[in-house]
């Protein structure tokens, strides 16, 4: 007990943390003033999660959620309980003669005199904060097992037990961290993203340009208090790396990545402006990396007479400039963005479909992790890295069938369980001490995928990219634009600081002016032109073919004429 209570006194202030475990259960129900019944009862539930212990933040959420105010006093001890006067009632005289004799004595002044000298002997009654070092044992014992924090993942509010919370560990750290330079991104944007976030997030005192009369930091904007905050933009195809960068960049600063979706922001234009404003709030008390993810919501175009959605991206727009933190809002529909959203976006930034080189680099990378990660695992790497090459050449035709970063990580794991009920449940490894991950496992994930990308292509009657087509189609997206394919390259990257040679990276959709100006943007490989030329063909052949089987049928009808 007191070690748990050692714990708490170590979690009273802000922390951030790992939880594992199940979250506590609290019961609040409750009759509100109008006598109208409420059940807040926070049931229990499985949290695996990074979360941000702050009881302070916590109290004042419960306090608006619960309508109910949490007191803290001396309680029992500090209240003087009065006296009971049918304590020292008899009404049973003691002789005949009526005469009031009773060795019944009303001794409650007695208690009164006794409690008031107890009051001022022991230490109960005083306040002790429990950050004091000197905290004897008997008051550390009694401390609860119970804190309150955020679930970033879960984006709530939950009792957490103590047992169940974790120090997040300086090797977990790295490791994440790490994960930074294994993202797979279009040239430029590291190196990019990493400096405007640096910058802003450096310590004021540092920070070149600093006022030296009064200290206050250098701003552009001339009103105070406005444009402070970076706002970054990562937009393009699903499962290319917007999230993951979000993430990893937030753990290469050491600092909590705080994620907000449409879901958790009410429709309702005043409650959406206040949870906007409190998430604001908890990210700057908490120092975090604020992610809207799936921004297009808040970010679409207002329309005439829908008053709703105005309100919404009126109130959005106000956040984000006041806001004095790194906010950074990913989208795959960058189309339907209302072009106020254009000035206020500091840096904007493309994410290309995945080419050859940086989808053959993804695998790689899952190859080099499965590697790493100490599974009782055997994969045949060849094998599995030639099923990959073939995958992508196979439906160079097909772009439709092509995986993206999110698809060739669920590919793994759908793979590695198919090996592994091969192995325990199949018996087909007999042979074997344990499971083998093979091609013929991504084979069979490869022709699932296969069956819905044919029949999503069907209902559409798209025999291109179905998704791409779509996105330019409804005008929210167009994959194919010149300036987003553009210089794309398979060469690696030098990074003169390091002396190493930085892995491929997909070309970006951000030119350079000044390297503009000095060469032109080198253009794609001769296999990949080839393979483009031969695609044309295609094309060519299957609109020739639609003008025959056209001719055929008029000539058809004016013979039956």
């Amino acid at each position: 007990m007191v070690e748990r209570g050692r714990r708490f006194t170590q979690l009273a202030s802000r922390a951030h943390k790992r939880y594992s475990g199940t979250t506590l259960r609290e019961s609040r129900e409750l009759w509100d003033s109008d006598y109208h019944y409420g059940d807040y009862t926070i049931h229990e539930q499985e949290v695996n999660s990074e979360v941000m212990i702050d009881q302070a933040a916590a109290v004042a959420h419960y306090r608006k959620t619960l309508h109910k105010t949490i007191k803290i006093n001396g309680g029992v001890i500090s209240v003087q309980t009065t006296a009971d006067w049918r304590e020292v009632f008899d009404p049973l005289p003691a002789k005949r003669d009526e005469r009031s004799m009773t060795d019944v004595f009303d001794d409650s002044i007695i208690d009164v005199d006794r409690r008031r000298d107890f009051g001022g002997s022991t230490r109960l009654l005083r306040y002790r904060s429990i950050l004091e070092p000197s905290l004897s044992d008997d008051y550390v014992m009694l401390l609860p097992f119970r804190v309150y924090g955020y679930a970033m993942l879960n984006r709530k509010w939950l009792p957490l037990n103590i047992d169940s919370v974790y120090d997040i560990t300086p090797d977990q750290v790295r490791m994440t961290a790490a994960g930074y330079k294994d993202l797979i991104l279009p040239r430029g944007h590291k190196k990019l993203l990493q400096a405007i976030v640096k910058n802003q997030v450096r310590d004021p005192k540092r920070t070149a340009g600093r006022g030296e009369e009064n200290g206050d930091e250098f701003q552009m904007d001339v009103v105070k208090g406005k444009g402070k905050g970076l706002i970054i933009l990562l937009h393009g195809a699903p499962g290319v790396g917007k999230t993951s960068t979000a993430e990893c960049m937030a753990a290469q600063l050491q600092r909590p990545l705080l994620p907000i979706t449409c879901g958790d922001v009410s429709t309702d234009v005043k409650e959406a402006e206040e949870t906007l404003q409190e998430y604001c709030a908890l990210a700057h008390r908490w120092r975090c990396v604020l992610l809207l993810d799936e921004a297009d919501v808040f970010l679409a175009k207002r329309e005439k007479g829908d008053i709703t959605r105005n309100g919404l991206v009126s109130v959005f727009l106000r956040v984000l400039e006041y806001f004095s933190g790194v906010i950074i809002l990913t989208t795959n529909r960058v189309g339907e963005f209302d072009e106020a959203f254009r000035s206020r976006i500091h840096v904007s930034l493309y994410y290309p479909k995945l080419d050859q080189s940086a989808t053959l680099n993804i695998w790689e990378r899952n190859l080099l992790r499965l590697r790493d990660s100490g599974l009782q695992l055997d994969f045949s790497e060849d094998e599995i890295r030639k099923f990959a090459e073939d995958h992508w050449l196979e439906n160079i035709k097909n772009p439709s069938r092509h995986w993206n970063g999110r698809q060739i990580k669920n590919a793994f794991q759908t793979a590695l369980a198919l090996a592994n009920w091969d192995f325990y449940e199949e018996k087909q490894g007999q042979n074997f001490e344990r499971p083998l991950l093979s091609a013929r496992h991504f084979n069979r994930v490869a022709q699932t995928s296969a069956h819905f990308d044919d029949y999503i292509s069907d209902v559409h009657n798209i025999s291109e990219d179905t998704w791409s087509v779509l996105a330019a189609r409804d005008e929210i997206r167009k994959d194919t634009h010149p300036a987003m394919i553009v210089g794309r390259s398979e060469t690696q990257d030098f990074d003169n600081r390091s002396g190493k040679t930085a892995p491929a990276r997909r070309g970006a959709g951000n030119r350079d002016t000044r390297a503009d100006e000095s060469r032109k943007v080198e253009g794609g490989s001769d296999k990949l032109r080839q393979l483009e030329l031969e695609l044309e063909i295609e094309k060519l052949k299957q609109a020739k073919s639609k003008e025959k089987l056209q001719a055929q049928a008029e000539d058809d009808e004016d013979e039956g004429w």
